[in-house]
């Protein structure tokens, strides 16, 4: 399913999520130095540029953090059950407790890290595109449950700008967990 094609609209998004932060607005948590869980991240939401912190990717005009990409994980392993239901798991939702994201812990002074949408994946495959390193790229769980079969979810390959696809939930895929860089 492709959701974007044009880099612009992107831009004024990812900038009013920084504006959204500094008004004391989060969409996701954390925010103003904090991440989700109250503790305190690197201010690392300046400049326009693609940055690593150690392993952890910045991604500073959305003001985000992407984590080190962890392989062979199944959606079940990579989201926390509160993450399946706001993802609209529907009857097939999160059956574990790895909940690989919501318990990363610090990676690189971050920490409050959470499965990310495929919108945050998909912009991030946008500002620098095509990633074919897979040890940036390849496909990446989101939290999203697919639109037409709740045993699906939406994979986003960064390889492939501004696409996600429905795949098994079963599947060993790959994630890189999501975290406020500011």
């Amino acid at each position: 399913m492709f959701h974007r094609s044009l880099t612009a609209p992107i831009l004024a998004l990812s900038l009013a999520a920084c504006a959204d932060k500094d008004s004391g607005t989060f969409p996701h948590g954390g925010g103003s130095g904090t991440d989700g869980d109250g503790g305190a991240n690197p201010g690392q939401c300046t400049g326009s540029d693609l940055a690593f912190v150690g392993d952890v990717l910045v991604e500073p005009m959305a003001c985000l953090a992407f984590s080190p990409r962890i392989d062979g994980v199944d959606w079940h392993a990579t989201v926390s059950a509160a993450e399946a239901e706001a993802g609209g798991c529907g009857t097939v939702c999160d059956d574990d407790e790895t909940d690989t994201c919501a318990t990363l812990g610090d990676v690189d002074g971050f920490t409050g890290w959470r499965s990310p949408t495929a919108e945050e994946l998909e912009d991030l495959s946008l500002l620098s595109p095509p990633y074919d390193d897979d040890s940036l790229g390849g496909s990446l769980w989101t939290l999203e449950t697919g639109s037409f079969d709740p045993s699906l979810a939406l994979v986003v390959d960064l390889g492939q700008p501004g696409m996600s696809v429905q795949i098994d939930k079963t599947a060993s895929l790959a994630a890189r967990c999501v975290t406020d860089a500011d």
